[in-house]
């Protein structure tokens, strides 16, 4: 057994292979989860922010997409990471080959391997499909972590946008406790361990030589138990996802009022007046201080204000009609206009989900490939067996 096999690293990168086959079945299922909330909400108003502060309307659809389409890019990493962790390294013997006629090739069948590490010191020294692992799934839990601090937050009193059907967490001590939001932590809290196995896994081969070394026989460690919890990570989030309930009447009466579809506003007044952008920003910025200052709200807007702005910065008025003035401010009106592609109009993220969902069974499709590839070769490999047994 031991004829040009110097240490038990294809063994080691079989488990870690094995492993993380389960962790895209359970990625693949979070996105379809998140897909699926997004197709019910590709209509639901709710305020999008930058810098924690009101920024454009967006959807909350919209949203659920972007945190899709992160964790799929992420995933195609985790992808990548399948296929360096399905290269075989046996048959390199200490570093330099063997002079016995070791076929790596059939090896590599019966393993359901790939390709092959075919510089045989490049075998020995393998490191960097371990770290490819690692990272693609600090990058989903990453995500997953963003997303559970904002749904923390929105499922809050001073939002109330979310209530959460998943994990309830309770008080020993305040009796009015009953929705703490205990999942979101979780998914929080793993993506921070995340950064340890990171570390832990990067180090392994730091100061290692390029060849073999101690070392090597211990990356496995960290990798397992990145995927172990990126594993509690993802299956917390989709649970917590799958258990959300929306409220969509809060998350627009968050924007009653609100000048943040103003941008639409600053776009009209360059088509109606030809100006350029900058001198339209600043009218509208000028506007929607003069408004903040008299409290006077964006679906209360004014046309004097609007003007009394334009005087400022052009010498003279716009004359906009108002109830054209206050359509431009309605965030129901910016999100039906905002049909660039990759926006927030119902029929663009509509369209966007669809495709996504094709991408994703496409995912899937792929993954089963593997699977049946790992069955073939442990048929081939036990076919050869019985044959050899027979003669």
């Amino acid at each position: 057994l031991m004829v040009a096999r110097t240490q038990p690293s294809a063994r080691q990168m079989l488990e870690v292979r094995h492993h993380l086959m389960r962790n895209l079945c359970r990625t693949h299922d979070l996105q379809e989860a998140l897909l699926e909330l997004a197709a019910q909400h590709t209509g639901t108003i709710m305020p999008g922010y930058t810098h924690f502060r009101h920024a454009q309307p967006t959807t909350f659809g919209h949203y659920l997409l972007s945190v899709s389409d992160a964790i799929g890019r992420s995933t195609m990493t985790l992808e990548r990471g399948y296929h360096l962790m399905s290269l075989n390294e046996l048959g390199c013997g200490a570093l330099a080959g063997t002079s016995w006629p070791v076929d790596r090739d059939l090896v590599s069948q019966y393993m359901g391997m790939e390709g092959l590490i075919e510089n045989t010191n490049d075998a020995v020294s393998y490191t960097d499909g371990y770290l490819v692992v690692v990272c693609g799934l600090t990058n989903v839990t990453n995500v997953c972590s963003r997303m559970a601090l904002q749904c923390s937050y929105w499922s809050g009193a001073e939002y109330g946008f979310l209530e959460v059907g998943g994990i309830r967490g309770v008080s020993f001590m305040m009796p009015q406790k009953t929705n703490n939001p205990n999942g979101f932590e979780r998914v929080r809290m793993r993506a921070g361990q995340m950064l340890g196995h990171l570390s832990g896994t990067a180090a392994a081969g730091l100061r290692a030589p390029h060849g073999d070394a101690f070392e090597m026989l211990h990356l496995t460690e960290p990798t397992l138990a990145a995927l172990e919890t990126a594993d509690k990570c993802v299956i917390r989030l989709t649970a917590e996802t799958r258990g959300l309930t929306v409220r969509k009447k809060n998350m627009l009466a968050a924007l009653r009022g609100s000048y943040v579809a103003a941008t639409e506003l600053a776009n009209q007044i360059v088509r109606d007046y030809k100006l350029g952008y900058r001198t339209a920003h600043k009218i509208v910025h000028e506007f929607v201080v003069l408004s903040e200052e008299q409290k006077v709200p964006a679906n209360q807007a004014q046309t004097k204000l609007l003007d009394r702005a334009a005087e400022e910065v052009l010498g003279r008025k716009l004359g906009m009609d108002e109830a054209r003035l206050r359509e431009l401010l309605d965030p129901a009106y910016f999100i039906r206009v905002t049909r660039s592609k990759g926006g927030v109009a119902p029929e663009e993220v509509a369209r966007m989900i669809a495709d996504r969902r094709q991408k994703l069974a496409d995912a899937r499709t792929r993954h089963l490939k593997r699977i049946i590839t790992l069955e073939n070769a442990q048929k081939k490999m036990l076919a050869d067996l019985h044959k050899l047994r027979q003669n």
